[in-house]
């Protein structure tokens, strides 16, 4: 990521577009965009600048920042794709006073994941923040990208400004899932550099594919809130993530014949997600 700096010494400003989508609307205050004033530079098929925010260098590591409140919140990445990870990105806006954000969608048919949450959990417009990349090709983001006729910039992936509320931010696949030619989700996860919960599967195989991960996010310094297990109990699967990754299970979530608000209210995290969120790296 490119941290060259202005006038202001350790802090890169970012400007990020939203592409093929329309500018965001927001009508509350706690989850809304800050419009910026654009650049000249910018194509014709590339909408304007819909956020500004500032990513600020300390102990060279990055702490998103938007004004003078820094992001509190989590994010959310799987073993896998299709582990999860929406459907437990919809349980934490059930269960918390947040707003959501897919910084990448590859693929819109049915619908998008923020729509999937926002069906779910049954939130309002505003805690739904718009992503930075809509792609239409349901594939990793780096080849939906690519079939677009552009790239992913991470320059561009700083979180949009919240106030009052935590954020969910949900990644695409699993960590080492490409973006770009350089860079992977684990690297957007290392630069936002929230609490990571991983979600992980119940059955057969998920030991690894959890230890390779928890792994992977310790090498880079990624700060790890806890896991979530997905699918039918199985406590010797969950025993072993615990010792061996050396990691506390904040829930397990059932297979659920119909998700809805109800069936995720009545699933308790089993630690406490508020103190999590906040939590120091």
């Amino acid at each position: 990521m490119d941290t060259q700096t202005g006038r202001d010494k350790g802090r890169a400003k970012i400007a990020f577009h939203g592409i093929d989508q329309p500018p965001p609307r927001f009508a509350g205050r706690d989850c809304h965009a800050v419009p910026s004033a654009g650049s000249p530079e910018d194509p014709p098929t590339d909408r304007q600048p819909s956020f500004t925010c500032y990513l600020s260098l300390q102990n060279q590591s990055f702490t998103p920042q938007c004004g003078t409140a820094t992001v509190n919140g989590f994010f959310v990445t799987g073993t896998d794709t299709d582990v999860g990870k929406t459907v437990v990105s919809a349980w934490l806006l059930a269960h918390l006073d947040a707003c959501y954000w897919k910084p990448v969608q590859a693929g819109a048919e049915p619908e998008t994941d923020s729509q999937t949450v926002r069906r779910i959990a049954n939130l309002a417009e505003d805690r739904i923040l718009p992503e930075a990349y809509l792609l239409r090709d349901p594939i990793a983001p780096h080849e939906a990208a690519r079939r677009s006729g552009i790239a992913i910039d991470m320059a561009r992936l700083a979180p949009p400004p919240i106030t009052n509320r935590l954020l969910v931010v949900e990644g695409a696949g699993g960590l080492l899932v490409p973006l770009n030619d350089e860079a992977y989700v684990i690297d957007l996860a290392t630069v936002l550099h929230l609490p990571v919960i991983l979600v992980a599967r119940s059955t057969l195989g998920t030991i690894n594919h959890t230890l390779l991960s928890l792994e992977a996010l310790r090498r880079r310094g990624v700060p790890i809130a806890g896991v979530v297990v997905n699918g039918p109990e199985t406590s010797h699967n969950r025993a072993a993530i615990e010792h061996y990754g050396q990691v506390r299970v904040i829930a397990e979530i059932p297979w659920l014949e119909t998700v809805t608000l109800e069936a995720l209210l009545a699933i308790e995290p089993e630690l406490d997600l508020v103190q999590l969120a906040r939590a120091e790296p």
